[in-house]
């Protein structure tokens, strides 16, 4: 990512940007990062994409699982 802090340093402990990829690992929802990670903020708006990638997922998962 070209721009460590998109959104602008949120506090003294931001990392910086890194990316999440969601997944679905044997009928489980997962969330991969590509650094360790000790939390994640964004705006509103970010949030609630995230919360909507994650509940798509979710289905996605239950959907495997249904014979």
């Amino acid at each position: 990512m070209s721009d460590q802090y998109p959104e602008g340093k949120l506090n003294e402990n931001d990392e910086g940007a890194t990316q999440i990829a969601l997944g679905i690992d044997n009928g489980n929802v997962v969330l991969i990062f590509t650094k360790p990670i000790t939390w994640i903020g964004g705006d509103p708006d970010w949030a609630d994409q995230l919360a909507d990638a994650i509940k798509e997922k979710a289905q996605m998962a239950r959907d495997l699982k249904t014979p």
